[in-house]
């Protein structure tokens, strides 16, 4: 059976009932669940081998009846309601069989968005969106399904668990951007704008700049609280406002319209109000080109270009870490080492279970015949003494994982080394370690990650998810809580 057969038949799972299925439809399934080799087989193991051929599907090349049952997998994990509703959704979504088609018809919109399918291999240039769309089980992932199984579905199964966004791990992007691959900066990340001097920052420089300018105004006359005093006022009006005949008398209602002509063609005095729309407003009718640092800031966080936002502080931080990288006579010489290679996606199969796998470790290079993989992290342990960093960073490895996946990419990626370049984040404290993953870390790793990949093969295929406790409990004293006990006990 040929491979473009199998995707075809993995595309008409579920878009009719079974009994409209022809017997050669359903063993072509059951030949597809039995090739264990197969790069489509993992995905199917656990679907009723219902099937039937999608019409037409002799016009898609592979790559893309391969993306579309790649798309499937991830699909039919929104859709409830059993069959039935899997089968409606799948009408909707794919080549309808009632659907007439001719020649200068082309292939459904929903083929360009895809997710990105590709087959074993080494592979450079991948996006990073388009890594993270693809096909196969990560290291994040089976790091996901180690906090528990419950957990990884509601990730990357239901999806209901959304992916935190949290400024460590913006600068930990950043970071790596800056030290790796400097050149993608302006192309992924908004960076917070520089106020420029003279901008209007805040109500207080407004309502400054609105009353120095009111002052160089000529002030407006008042009218006069008696007679006296708004003659003596009128006497004072440059003489073409002086409009009152010489044999006519100088009432007070006169004289005033007299001065209120004058006042009126008087600059106006500038208002700023009770908030910073009125007083930007005020200043703009007299300096149409002034800067307001809120409305520069507003801007910025639209983020109309979708990038990474990063804050000045977290650049001129991050900045000061690459230098201190570059400087290292190590660390500077592999993240600059001519063999480098970056952000290079890998995908392969792991032979217990049948799941496709994918890694793409921070940095390669080939030095003296071996091929070394490299990540490197940030951390802060800015007041940790210097004698219990090693073992700081020991437990830093364990606990976030980062043993399961160096051993996921040097198996899948096949590296013969794999380090770990340490990088202190507390400000002026950027001090550097580069660390090897022992062999025995590495088994330790590997055992972890195979182990986590049959438990998410075993849940894929029974559809239960375990929660992280299963059972009652009997909460136990430690060792230090005994002895408080036996002390106790003495005393009694």
């Amino acid at each position: 059976m040929t491979d473009k057969l199998k995707a075809t038949i993995a595309l008409g799972m579920f878009i009719a009932s079974e009994e409209q299925f022809t017997k050669e439809a359903q063993q072509h399934a059951l030949d597809l669940a039995a090739d264990d080799k197969h790069p489509l087989s993992g995905m199917f193991t656990s679907i009723e081998f219902a099937v039937r051929c999608v019409p037409h599907a002799d016009e898609l090349s592979n790559d893309k009846l391969f993306g579309m049952v790649n798309a499937l997998k991830e699909s039919f994990s929104d859709v409830t309601g059993g069959n039935a509703a899997r089968r409606d959704f799948m009408k909707q979504w794919l080549i309808s069989a009632e659907q007439p088609r001719t020649q200068q018809q082309n292939i459904p919109e929903i083929i360009p968005s895809m997710p990105p399918h590709f087959e074993l291999g080494r592979y450079e240039g991948i996006s990073n969106n388009d890594y993270h769309a693809s096909n196969g089980i990560s290291s994040s992932q089976v790091k996901d399904a180690r906090i528990s199984l419950m957990y990884y579905q509601g990730r990357h199964v239901t999806r209901t668990i959304q992916k935190e966004s949290t400024e460590a791990l913006t600068f930990g992007t950043l970071v790596h951007a800056l030290v790796l691959e400097p050149e993608t900066i302006d192309a992924e990340f908004s960076i917070e704008p520089v106020i420029p001097e003279g901008a209007f920052t805040n109500t207080a420089s407004m309502k400054a700049f609105i009353d120095a300018h009111n002052a160089t105004l000529p002030p407006q006359l008042g009218m006069g609280s008696s007679v006296d005093e708004t003659r003596e006022i009128y006497a004072s009006l440059p003489v073409e406002f002086q409009k009152i005949e010489a044999d006519t008398k100088q009432t007070a209602a006169a004289m005033k319209e007299c001065i209120k002509a004058y006042n009126a063609t008087l600059p106006p005095q500038l208002k700023a109000g009770n908030s910073k729309e009125t007083a930007s407003e005020a200043i703009r009718s007299i300096k149409p080109d002034a800067v307001f640092a809120d409305e520069i800031m507003n801007t910025w966080q639209q983020n109309v270009d979708e990038k990474v936002m990063v804050t000045r502080r977290m650049m001129t931080l991050g900045t000061a870490i690459q230098q201190a990288v570059f400087n290292h006579p190590e660390a500077g010489q592999i993240v600059n080492h001519e063999t480098r290679a970056v952000e290079v996606s890998y995908y392969g199969m792991d032979e217990d279970t049948g799941l496709e796998t994918r890694v793409r470790p921070d940095l390669e290079i080939t030095y003296g015949g071996m091929r070394v993989g490299f990540d490197l992290k940030t951390v802060s342990l800015g007041r940790i003494k210097q004698d219990a960093l090693r073992a700081k960073l020991h437990r830093t490895i364990i606990d976030m994982d980062y043993h399961v996946s160096a051993a996921m990419y040097c198996d899948t990626a096949d590296l013969d080394q794999f380090f770990w370049i340490f990088v202190n984040k507390d400000e002026s404290y950027h001090w550097i370690a580069i660390v090897e993953a022992s062999p025995e870390e590495l088994e330790l790793g590997q055992l972890e990650y195979k182990k986590t990949l049959k438990d998410i093969r075993q849940a894929m295929d029974t559809g239960i998810w375990p929660a992280p406790f299963t059972s009652a409990l009997v909460d136990e004293l430690n060792d230090f809580d005994l002895r408080r006990l036996d002390a106790l006990r003495t005393n009694a």
